[in-house]
């Protein structure tokens, strides 16, 4: 097996500038914008925003790379990663003035242990009538806090089932979103969350800086955060 291998490897390297470069299904990827590691598994397929038309599995999907580019600038999307022919898990990574008041989320609730409930009312009260939000918890594991939420996003016309995290003044959310117009099912709830306990990593994080106070909690604090962690789906098989 070792041998085929190599020789599969050398294979492609000599004719590289006559062949598509195949994607790598899973591995490592870093993320220095939001200090992020994740480890993808082998059958996943993982777009990033070096992923370039010369990829196999963007001919396979009949991807347009330039929509794929605009999609990651435009909704803070640094990874879109297809588990199975049924969902996609969207990494986003953004900031904005709540994300660097609160800086690190599991210090900040480790500090301030009322104040999920003061985030969650704020988180809200940001959702727009065409929102159905099911769920919205605080979810810890042997790290990191997350905020986790489920619902349906009225202005994209899709559901996601997200945990979000704040990380050196970055949201950082991993999300789960099916490739159809279903809500998310038990399985792809479970795939999510062994992915989030199993395959994500945070590195150089800094402390809460000393002066942070609980914060004033306004709509602004989470305007731009429901629709870009909630982001429509990309990919429609």
């Amino acid at each position: 097996m070792k041998k085929k291998a190599v020789i599969v490897i050398l294979f492609i390297v000599l004719l590289l500038t006559s062949v598509n470069v195949y994607a790598s299904k899973g591995g490592k990827y870093t993320f220095k914008e939001g200090n992020l590691k994740i480890t993808v598994p082998s059958n996943y397929v993982v777009f990033t925003r070096d992923t370039t038309s010369k990829d196999a599995d963007i001919k396979k999907y009949g991807i347009d790379i330039s929509k794929l580019q605009e999609y990651f600038s435009d909704r803070n999307v640094y990874a879109d990663i297809l588990t199975d022919k049924d969902a996609e898990i969207i990494v986003t990574i953004l900031e904005n003035q709540g994300s660097k008041d609160i800086y690190n989320l599991t210090e900040y609730l480790k500090l301030y242990p009322d104040e999920f409930e003061n985030l969650k009312n704020s988180l809200l009260k940001s959702f727009s009538k065409s929102d159905d939000i099911s769920n919205i918890s605080l979810y810890k594991n042997d790290k990191y806090y997350y905020i986790h939420f489920e619902g349906y996003n009225g202005s994209d016309k899709n559901y996601a089932d997200i945990y979000l995290t704040i990380i050196n003044g970055k949201f950082i959310s991993l999300g789960t979103i099916p490739l159809s117009n279903d809500p998310v099912n038990s399985s792809q709830k479970t795939a999510l969350k062994n992915f989030i306990n199993k395959n994500v990593s945070f590195y150089d994080v800094q402390p809460i800086p000393a002066n942070t106070k609980p914060i004033e909690y306004e709509e602004s604090i989470w305007t731009r955060v429901w629709p870009k962690v909630c982001v429509p789906r990309f990919l429609v098989l």
